[in-house]
């Protein structure tokens, strides 16, 4: 049976097959795009929040890189696996991070679209008002979401391909608002169904909320190399703000 569309994140995310299917989001990626975003922001900008950190490779950059790293995520499996590499200056928590923390940062993250996932369209402009409670004044948010003109160039389409003898079946397909994956997994015969949900968010709409929150947007880059925006071929739509 197809998994509901609501809250669908929860099973997926938790499942070894998500990771399974994005293996190639990997270590000397996440190293790319932090080095190069680390070179933006104030030296003096030392403790940073990792939200929706997943298993914690971004958040392991950051650390490698001389900060003071807290990861959240919803995910149980996720944060056990992330603290497997916790250390001085690097932790991990199992926690909504709708929920603000109890202290404050002087970076807070948003990365590899870990926002546009809520059934309520409003949850989803929690995620900055989220960000802007953990942000200490003077601190620096960034969010990395898919670059929506871009993507739908994707949608709809259909691939199946094998990983680690592990079959996967993507159908892609979309409507005026979301994007949808819905993902078939064959394991050597174990048969399961996920569904990926994503709400089209475009640059406009981020930057009116960055605004309604009083926050200043400074930056905004299409890819991971930090390069320029551009509507139509940018396959990223990253944002920096500061409170």
């Amino acid at each position: 049976m197809m998994k509901s569309k609501e809250n669908w994140f929860k099973s997926w995310f938790d499942s070894p097959y998500y990771h399974l299917l994005y293996k190639h989001r990997n270590e000397e990626e996440a190293l790319f795009f932090i080095t190069h975003l680390i070179k933006l922001f104030p030296s003096s900008k030392q403790s940073l929040l990792d939200m929706a950190c997943g298993r914690g490779r971004h958040s392991r950059m950051f650390h490698k890189m001389g900060l003071e790293v807290t990861g959240v995520d919803l995910s149980k499996n996720n944060i056990a696996f992330a603290r497997k590499f916790e250390a001085k200056g690097l932790k991990f928590m199992q926690k909504d991070m709708l929920i603000p923390m109890p202290s404050k940062f002087d970076l807070v993250t948003n990365l590899f679209t870990s926002m546009g996932y809520f059934p309520n369209a409003s949850d989803n402009w929690k995620v900055i008002q989220s960000m802007k409670t953990n942000l200490k004044v003077g601190g620096y948010g960034v969010i990395d979401f898919l670059n929506v003109n871009y993507a739908e160039k994707l949608f709809p389409s259909k691939e199946t391909k094998e990983i680690d003898g592990v079959q996967f079946s993507i159908t892609k397909t979309a409507d005026d608002s979301f994007f949808y994956k819905h993902i078939e997994v064959d394991d050597q015969g174990k048969k399961f169904e996920f569904i990926e949900k994503l709400k089209k968010i475009n640059r406009s709409e981020f930057e009116d909320c960055i605004k309604k929150e009083g926050l200043e947007l400074i930056h905004i880059f299409g890819n991971h190399d930090l390069s320029e925006f551009k509507k139509n071929t940018s396959k990223r739509l990253i944002l920096i703000f500061k409170k």
